[in-house]
């Protein structure tokens, strides 16, 4: 099973993502970037979705961190106020996508489905290509 770390402020986003992913992947959770990196240190994580905007250090500085120190790791950043710099320098950093909130958890998972699994499931379960 894959790993997904999920790094928010909000804990109700965390909830909400590891709720809605959990059948198929193995959810880790972290509420800021200091939290993540520790994760990254000690777990081996496949996919990194992370907010932009956070307290103390933004997710961009962990997008980095991630293509420093991890590079094979995908990384999906989502946000609800990140600017058009913001989106760039993400960009910049090779990121799988850029989501605004709200978010819609079927789009997320089928994003994060096609870049881990390269299917993305049906309704009923299955796997199409």
């Amino acid at each position: 099973m894959k790993t997904l770390l999920v790094v928010d402020d909000e804990y109700l986003l965390r909830w909400a993502l590891k709720e809605g992913l959990k059948d198929r992947y193995r959810i880790l959770t972290a509420g800021c970037v200091d939290d993540a990196i520790r994760v990254l240190e000690t777990e081996a994580v496949d996919a990194v979705i992370t907010d932009i905007r956070m307290p103390m250090r933004s997710g961009v500085e962990l997008v980095k961190h991630v293509r420093s120190n991890r590079p094979g790791i995908k990384v999906f950043v989502i946000s609800a106020v990140g600017s058009d710099d913001d989106m760039r320098r993400c960009y910049d950093c090779d990121v799988e996508a850029v989501l605004r909130k709200p978010l819609e958890l079927p789009l997320i998972r089928r994003m994060v489905e096609l870049h881990l699994d390269g299917a993305v499931s049906d309704a009923s379960g299955g796997s199409r290509s």
